[in-house]
């Protein structure tokens, strides 16, 4: 099938005589060409974003953008710029259309069609084949409106170009020297451990080989949440790219970097890029990574280690089994053997059992652990781990906000409560530990589907330095209980 390669000018409102000029495929999406254009005018791509096919702003019935809004009653609801390829946009030469960046300063630009020609293959990436010779800043100092009264009290001192580097160089250098006080470890290990931050990431000045390197310029990952992502397919990387794969995953000047560059996606897209490729030998490289306070990677490489299957037990026992790790990278790896056990049925017992050793010993570990470890078990429907889980609850050592009570975990796994048993009774039962008790078959009705396990609500520790954050909130989520 014949693909076509689409020559775009794109020219900022007050410079039309200075375009980038950009190439794209069929299979480019608009938020593609979004990212060439902000590399293109060497803009931070911190703002929301709309284009407008009949090229008037705020006309709703041609818009596609980041995050459409709902629409108004009689308006057309906009497409979505992420999922939005140039094929299906039936483009034409001579076509013009704008690209809006900012929705409070509204920067217009341009766009016109120069030419779509056919071509035998896919080009793998956006290709930007001339750079404005003069681009606009994005942010000009003239552009802020004071009086002069103002200007006379203003802290903020404008430096040259090559002050502010160094300035910016040196408050890089501040950042991770204090990089042990941002994300060093409590006495309960409820936050990451420094020394094990240190450990994971690694410092690399070797350049990233192509199309490998293309990974750098992807950008936010809520633009494309397809899975996988088809920029990354498009790549056609090999296992001879995996370990340069783990090295962007583990880079520390990426995983520092300003949380308004593309640069700084980079590793969670390299993760991506791994669930199509053979991990079984780097797999003790990449589970390090749950020592890191991440919105993105840790919750991907649960899921890439469920995939894996038997080769990531071992090294994810150990990993959960050491209590110097922070309870919730530990709870990330006792949810990686839980997908183990749910994606491949013939290693669900072997996976049950290592999750009900750990609770055999509960009184020896964290409360919280040991409710997103009971979390696990109920997720696997292991109804022959409730002797352990029962003793563990005798115990006190499960925090029933994360796990819930004893009763919700028999009634989540499909039992019914045993109205002589004393945990039912009685509140202050650590010192009475009951005899273990039998417990029937599961009826055949489905269960109550568990609640999904997540972090308890916490201060979050930024990976990224406070001087870049966008404007709008930047691989950041809320953490919550299980409950």
């Amino acid at each position: 099938m014949t693909s076509h390669v689409y020559t775009l000018r794109v020219a900022y409102e007050t410079t039309p005589a200075d375009p980038a000029v950009i190439t794209l495929g069929d299979q480019h999406t608009l938020a593609d060409l979004h990212n060439a254009i902000q590399r293109a005018f060497n803009w931070d791509a911190d703002h929301l974003y709309s284009f407008f096919l009949s090229g008037q702003p705020w006309d709703t019935a041609s818009e596609y953008a980041m995050h459409p809004d709902t629409p108004a009653p009689g308006e057309q609801a906009p497409g979505q710029a992420g999922t939005t390829t140039c094929n299906s946009l039936g483009l034409q030469v001579g076509h013009t259309f704008l690209y809006l960046f900012d929705y409070g300063d509204e920067h217009h630009f341009d766009i016109q069609v120069d030419s779509i020609s056919p071509s035998d293959r896919h080009p793998e990436t956006p290709r930007i084949e001339r750079l404005p010779l003069n681009p606009p800043e994005q942010y000009p100092t003239e552009a802020w409106d004071y009086s002069p009264e103002e200007l006379d009290t203003l802290d903020e001192v404008v430096l040259e170009p090559e002050a502010q580097n160094r300035l910016q160089q040196e408050l890089t250098n501040l950042f991770e020297q204090a990089l042990g006080f941002a994300w060093g470890g409590d006495d309960k290990l409820h936050e990451p451990v420094s020394e094990h931050i240190e450990a994971t990431l690694l410092d690399t000045d070797a350049p990233y080989p192509p199309p490998l390197d293309q990974l750098l310029y992807l950008g936010d990952l809520r633009t494309v949440m397809l899975d996988p992502d088809p920029r990354i397919i498009s790549l056609g990387l090999t296992q001879a790219h995996v370990s340069d794969l783990v090295r962007m995953v583990r880079d520390r000047n990426l995983n520092l970097a300003m949380s308004d560059t593309t640069e700084v996606w980079a590793p969670a897209h390299a993760l991506r890029a791994l669930e199509l490729l053979d991990i079984t030998e780097v797999i003790p490289d990449l589970i390090p990574i749950f020592n890191l306070d991440d919105d993105w990677m840790p919750p991907y490489l649960v899921q890439l280690l469920g995939r894996a299957g038997a080769p990531a037990l071992e090294p994810l026992e150990q990993y959960a089994r050491e209590q110097t790790h922070w309870v919730y990278g530990r709870a990330e790896a006792t949810s990686a053997i839980k997908e183990i056990g749910l994606q491949h049925p013939e290693l669900r017992e072997r996976s049950v059992r290592i999750l009900s050793d750990l609770i055999a010993h509960a009184d020896e570990d964290d409360p919280d652990f040991n409710g997103f470890v009971v979390g696990d078990l109920v997720d696997l429907n292991a109804t022959e781990a409730l002797p352990v889980i029962r003793q563990a609850f005798a115990l006190q050592c499960i925090d029933e906000m994360v796990a819930g009570d004893w009763t919700e975990v028999l009634q989540e796994l499909g039992m019914e409560p045993d109205p002589n048993d004393p945990l039912l009774r009685q509140q202050g039962y650590k010192e009475q530990l009951a005899e273990p008790l039998s417990f029937p078959s599961p009826p055949p009705t489905s269960r109550k589907a568990a609640p999904t396990k997540s972090k308890p609500q916490q201060t979050q520790k930024s990976r990224s330095k406070p001087a870049g954050e966008p404007k709008k909130t930047s691989r950041s989520s809320k953490k919550k209980k299980r409950k």
